[in-house]
């Protein structure tokens, strides 16, 4: 756009600007403060495991997603335009795949994590139309992409402090011994895991800010190496060229072979949609897929005739047991699927002995093709195609501006309330991640605050310098960056990470805004504002309801499992009262948790282990009796929230054997086996109780054999898997080869 005010908009009547509503540019202010705060807080938090591991969290963010696509709705409508202008297209897709998820969560083993999946998968494309709603000038695409590629080259900054110097920091400690009690709390499993972390400094890039940090920065990395190329002489220029060089050295600390994949990838689509290769479109295009197809199959013959030798041997046996297990997995449901995200609770049972644990498959299609099914893919497929074709307007019509060429005053209220807009959005998610921040990745206080100066100091510079890129370059760089999703799907699971799919949607989004193509009618208006009153329902019920909850139980979580571990600590110092005062007050957090937000088996399994720590701690009597039996119903509350929960089972056994029902034990103890078949402690602590139990009841031979079978199992287990931390410790070892020996 040259300058003329914002871009026509075909549903627009003629004289309707002259009845936009006085409230119309403050609420497209606050629609881009919220969509800025959603890209801070997804990025920012966007670890290995948040969807699992902090469901309060998630729900909150996926809420705050789902406002902001509400208020953009009505400022759309404040301006007499109906909402998601231009994704028609887009929109007609994502109506069968929200179906779908739907369809699957139902279906789900894990309902609460599909229902939460299914939520995040569903907001995104909202999120991305919303993008292009605001982003009818070209200056607020420009902000959101600025602000999006701040959050990611921060991120690459916090990976490189990491790796330099916070993980060689933390092995010092750990050998002095400085960690011992920190330590002494925790399961052996993960004593054992977090030693494994320690001496693992390559995995720093995929588990930290904004995770699966290769792939990510690969995705922004094509609009920030334009900018610098096209400002090389300017200022501007030198502030890009900056961040190209965090993202390039994020690139490199996360040693990912799947990020050079992505880089490779991206590259060469940008290389295909530039607008001075337009005629030969096509053919690089299909050049680049044979090149793909080539690639490939020197890879599978390299690995046949000798993995090791090419660097891959590891890296790559592991994702073939991981996409064998997912085949088996789809034959069990190839149509519907097993439920969104339920990968994790079905590996066990279709692993190999010595495969290691997983959360995803990575391969998009293979996992997509085990959760959703083949009607799954053909949706997603769709949907993709769909966004694709509602982008394409960016490349197919670029506009005549030249760099420099000033911007006038926009629907905005001119680049400095953008500015001052975004801005905003920042500090409302740094705010509210104040008191929840994501632990399980490094969110620290001074995480965030790294996060927010990294992103107010070179979002400007961004800013500006992208403003004097060509529309068509900028929209070509979007929707190759885009492609990461599809190229990290090959080898890695960015579809299932929060921080990639956030990244990519949001670049698919702006593109034709980035070029000022204006939006086209696909749909009838009437439809598209309808959709908006369920969704702004959905938003305004999550963030009142069911997001305070869910971060209430975050928050008592948290205290719950400080006074556990000052519980243990008590009680291996020999301070029984103190001890059973601090697990007293892990039951009542752990309830309040519970309470709160029921759906999350874990929670029911945090209140078990506590009401089981502190019948420990109780004398014998009545109210001992009474604290088993309520451990023991909230641990059939985990199992009743995610029937296949191994560790859930595993627990219910554990509790049944102290309490001193063995029978019932067995059953539990065969019914998580039956889950993980693989698992050592699994197999040995159902053997050793089997042995046990022969010595004391009617036939004996048949249990001491069954327990035998189970202990050589075991053992054959520990010595098979390649995950360290499964092994069994050297105690149980030792017990186990004192009963074989019997």
């Amino acid at each position: 756009m040259s300058g003329a005010g914002p871009a026509k908009d075909p549903e627009q009547e003629p004289g309707d600007a002259a009845e936009d509503s006085p409230l119309a540019g403050p609420a497209l202010r606050c629609g881009l403060a919220l969509v800025a705060t959603t890209l801070v807080v997804k990025l920012g938090s966007s670890g290995g495991g948040i969807e699992l591991l902090q469901p309060g969290i998630q729900v909150f963010f996926d809420a705050l997603a789902l406002c902001a696509v509400l208020v953009v709705a009505l400022a759309r409508g404040l301006t007499r335009r109906a909402p998601f202008a231009g994704g028609g297209w887009t929109l007609l897709a994502w109506i069968p795949w929200v179906a779908l998820l739907c369809l699957g969560a139902l279906r789900a083993s894990f309902p609460d994590l599909a229902w939460r999946t299914a939520l995040g998968w569903s907001a995104l494309p909202l999120l991305a139309l919303s993008a292009r709603d605001l982003g009818a000038e070209r200056a607020a695409a420009r902000w959101l992409v600025a602000l999006a590629l701040a959050l990611v080259a921060t991120g690459a900054l916090l990976g490189a402090y990491q790796y330099l110097v916070e993980i060689p920091d933390l092995i010092g400690q750990f050998e002095r011994g400085e960690l011992a009690r920190q330590l002494a709390v925790q399961d052996p499993s993960m004593r054992q895991a977090f030693v494994e972390r320690l001496h693992s400094r390559q995995a720093t890039g995929p588990f930290l800010l904004p995770g699966l940090l290769a792939s990510a920065c690969c995705a922004a990395l094509p609009l920030t190496l334009l900018s610098a190329w096209a400002h090389r002489r300017s200022a501007r220029g030198v502030g890009c060229s900056l961040v190209a060089v965090l993202l390039l050295a994020g690139l490199w600390f996360s040693k990912s072979k799947g990020g050079v994949v992505v880089a490779g990838g991206v590259g060469a689509l940008l290389l295909a949609l530039h607008p001075r290769h337009q005629t030969k479109r096509t053919k690089l295009i299909l050049a680049g897929m044979a090149g793909l197809a080539l690639l490939g199959g020197v890879g599978v013959v390299a690995l046949v005739l000798g993995p090791e030798r090419i660097g891959v041997g590891l890296s790559l046996t592991v994702r073939l047991e991981y996409w064998e297990a997912a085949l088996r997995m789809t034959g069990e449901a190839p149509w519907f699927g097993l439920g969104p995200n339920q990968f994790r609770e079905f590996f066990p049972a279709f692993k190999s002995l010595r495969a290691e644990e997983a959360l995803h498959a990575h391969s998009l299609t293979l996992q997509l093709a085990a959760e959703l099914g083949v009607f799954g893919l053909l949706a997603l497929l769709a949907l993709a195609t769909a966004a694709l074709r509602d982008a394409w307007p960016g490349l197919a019509s670029p506009d005549g501006a030249e760099p420099g060429e000033a911007t006038e005053a926009n629907e905005f209220g001119g680049e400095r309330l953008a500015a001052l807009a975004v801005l905003a959005g920042l500090v409302l998610g740094w705010l509210l991640l104040g008191a929840f921040g994501d632990c399980y990745n490094a969110g620290t206080p001074g995480h965030w605050s790294t996060l927010l100066l990294g992103a107010l100091a070179l979002t400007p510079v961004l800013a500006l310098g992208l403003r004097e890129v060509q529309g068509a370059i900028l929209a070509a760089g979007a929707i190759a960056g885009a492609s990461a999703l599809f190229w990290d799907g090959l080898l890695n699971f960015g579809f299932h990470h929060v921080g990639l799919s956030t990244l990519c949607w949001l670049l698919l989004g702006v593109a034709p805004a980035l070029a000022g193509a204006a939006p086209t009618r696909a749909n009838p208006v009437a439809l598209r504002a309808l959709l908006a009153v369920p969704v702004g329902a959905l938003a305004l019920w999550l963030l009142l309801a069911v997001g305070p909850r869910a971060l209430d139980a975050e928050q008592a979580r948290e205290a719950g499992l400080r006074a556990r571990e000052s519980a243990i600590l008590a009680d291996a110092e020999g301070r029984a009262e103190e001890a059973r005062g601090h697990a007293e007050e892990a039951v009542l957090q752990f309830g309040i948790a519970w309470g709160s937000y029921p759906g999350d088996p874990r929670a029911w399994m945090q209140q078990a282990g506590a009401l089981g720590h502190l019948a420990r701690l109780t004398p014998p009597g009545p109210k001992r009796d009474e604290l088993w039996a309520a451990a023991l119903q909230r641990a059939e509350g985990a199992i009743a929230c995610a029937p296949r929960g191994h560790d859930a089972h595993f627990l219910q056994a554990e509790l049944l054997r102290e309490a001193g029902r063995p029978a019932e034990a067995s059953q539990s103890y065969a019914r998580a086996i039956e889950l993980y078949p693989g698992h050592p402690e699994y197999l040995f602590r159902a053997g050793e109780l089997l042995v046990e139990r022969s010595r004391l009841e009617p036939q004996p031979a048949r249990l001491r054999e069954e327990g035998l079978a189970l202990l050589r199992r075991a053992r054959e287990a520990s010595e098979t898997t390649r995950l360290v931390r499964r092994r069994l410790r050297p105690g149980q070892l030792k017990r186990l080869e004192q009963l074989l020996g019997e």
